[in-house]
């Protein structure tokens, strides 16, 4: 449901959840506020007020921000694969196939091709690399911290990197991890890995990251720009 205080309009979602979470979200700055099924109107309001300056000023951050436009998926684009930048040439032929080497990244398709079809090839082919690049990262990490997830799989997601269900101990990563270097997929990693042993984001979720990667915070804020 929508609701508006002070102004400003906000996607309330009631969920199974111990606490609060205020998202302002790229690229349009929107707000959504997932909050526990049974707590009072009245907490939520207040909560709202308490956070109105904070919720202004990341607004105003996201829309002073550049907006890159979409990929079309020509040639002499740009297309940034695992925190390295490539120049795009398009390639016609029978085959959908994509592959990145030295400064460039080569997209195979066919002449007839729309750019929602090669885009869909594109992701299909980073869905892959992101799996082979992400196994061995899970090893380390879960030899590491002795915390294993049932399962590990790659969606698309709008505003989160990575989400772990405290139940089954199934965790999934963003595709768009397939863009950042691999010193953020880990801290991704490591964030959803520490999910199996405390569920919220409170202090014994924070004693978690300091002890297995003290340098969290500063990725979290680096992978977040």
């Amino acid at each position: 449901m929508q609701i508006f205080i002070g102004g400003i309009e906000i996607e309330l979602l009631r969920k199974k959840i111990k606490n609060m979470h205020l998202y302002v979200l790229r690229p349009d700055g929107n707000v959504r506020l997932s909050v526990p099924e049974k707590l009072s109107d009245k907490k939520i309001e207040s909560f709202i007020i308490s956070r109105l300056d904070w919720i202004q000023r990341q607004q105003e951050k996201i829309n002073s921000e550049p907006h890159s436009e979409p990929l079309k998926y020509t040639t002499g684009e740009k297309i940034t694969i695992f925190g390295k930048e490539y120049f795009l040439e398009i390639v016609h032929g029978n085959k959908n196939a994509f592959d990145f080497f030295d400064a460039k990244a080569i997209l195979y398709c066919k002449a007839s091709s729309t750019s929602e079809q090669r885009e869909a090839i594109v992701e299909k082919a980073l869905r892959q690399m992101l799996y082979e690049r992400i196994a061995p990262i899970f090893k380390k990490w879960e030899s590491i911290t002795e915390l294993h997830p049932s399962s590990y799989q790659i969606k698309s997601m709008k505003t989160r990197w990575g989400t772990c269900n405290t139940q089954t101990k199934k965790i999934w990563l963003n595709l768009e991890l397939a863009h950042k270097n691999e010193d953020y997929i880990e801290y991704v990693i490591m964030h959803e890995l520490a999910h199996l042993k405390v569920s919220n984001h409170g202090k014994d979720f924070i004693a978690v990251m300091d002890y297995y990667m003290p340098r969290w915070r500063e990725l979290r804020e680096k992978l977040n720009k």
